[in-house]
């Protein structure tokens, strides 16, 4: 199978988090399984643009293609003349990715050229209020309209593909979790004198952080925090402000953008892991700190009852009250066996070569 993976977005870009990460490890898995992959994606990085030649190899038998950016995220003229080229001798078309300049084109590609689309919303869908934006509602309704026979969502929970089935009428809907790398050795730097409480993601409203802020507030016990992550600075101002008035700046750091080194050096210095999230369709960050053994604690507006289950973490409402409980227990919990269950968890059931193989499956 030749797949044609359209992402606005990819590796070596640092600032979208799990986007990146997800579409860097299906790209690898398939090719393992003996997939053929091009990915066409672009050069953005946020405010940058990626430094980095037009074809680069990807696995035994694959490549990434870089178009330029030239305007706003992902805009890309040399994108679209790829596209072209790369659309003829694809058997299916892959879309990553909603709201993107890549979006229309590739479903425009995917209707003439009568090849089967599998598109993956990466959580637009299933963030958006139940009135969003004018502007978001007009995409949808286009792409509603717009979108072949043969298209498949690619969703990586049961809650996005509930989302995409409200707004999507009909449309084929598949659930495949991402995968997560599973470093063959965990180097992990606990300090005892106070619990580091460690969340990583962009600064956002969605992510609940003010809810971890006030649960920190009323811990009765030794901790600090530390938030890593960019986003807009009124937003990271407001939550200093708000730790501030908590009387804990003290005892929490807002680290920024870390590159990859860095922040696996922060999680190998926790001690748990918080997801405070008012939604998320996936948390790849959630699954990459069980991966290094690190207990989780995350909301029940996230895809992780399974903490409990495997006795890995928590799985509460994120309210103030239910994050601190959770953060109390873990305190007091066998944090070293909770981590390498959690682990475990990971081994068995999210490796990349699973995840992958499970994507051929329901792509047939």
């Amino acid at each position: 199978m030749k797949v044609l993976f359209v992402t606005p977005m990819f590796h070596p870009a640092t600032v979208y988090g799990g986007t990146t990460a997800s579409g860097l490890g299906f790209s690898r898995g398939l090719d393992g399984l003996g997939c053929e992959v091009v990915v066409l994606t672009t050069t953005a990085n946020g405010a940058e643009v990626l430094d980095v030649p037009e074809s680069v190899p990807l696995g035994a038998r694959s490549q990434i293609l870089y178009a330029p950016r030239l305007a706003l995220q992902s805009t890309s003229p040399r994108l679209l003349s790829l596209l072209r080229r790369e659309a003829l001798r694809a058997d299916v078309l892959a879309l990553n990715m909603t709201f993107s300049f890549p979006t229309f084109p590739v479903i425009t590609a995917a209707r003439l050229l009568q090849k089967p689309l599998v598109w993956a919303p990466r959580g637009a869908v299933l963030a958006l209020a139940k009135r969003p934006p004018a502007k978001k509602r007009a995409w949808l309704e286009a792409m509603r309209r717009a979108l072949p026979q043969d298209t498949r969502a690619h969703c990586t929970s049961p809650a996005e593909a509930a989302a995409v089935e409200r707004w999507f009428p009909g449309l084929s809907t598949f659930v495949v979790p991402n995968g997560v790398d599973i470093p063959d050795t965990v180097a992990r730097h606990e300090v005892a004198d106070a619990l580091h409480i460690v969340t990583v993601g962009r600064l956002n409203p969605i992510k609940g952080l003010d809810r971890l802020l006030d649960a920190l507030a009323g811990l009765t016990f030794a901790w600090r925090c530390t938030i890593a992550g960019d986003g807009e600075s009124s937003y990271r101002e407001e939550l200093q402000r708000r730790a501030a008035s908590l009387g804990i700046a003290t005892r929490v750091q807002f680290t920024g953008h870390l590159e990859a080194a860095d922040r696996d050096a922060l999680l190998a210095s926790a001690d748990v892991y918080v997801c405070a999230s008012h939604t998320e369709n996936f948390g790849q960050s959630i699954a990459e700190a069980l991966a290094i053994g690190l207990p989780v604690i995350a909301s029940r507006r996230t895809p992780w009852s399974d903490l409990e289950t495997h006795h890995c973490g928590a799985w509460v409402p994120n309210t103030p009250s239910a994050l601190r409980d959770a953060l109390s227990k873990t305190a007091g919990s066998d944090r070293a066996a909770m981590g390498a269950r959690g682990r475990a968890w990971m081994s068995e059931a999210f490796s990349w070569e699973s995840a992958s193989q499970r994507w051929i499956d329901a792509v047939g």
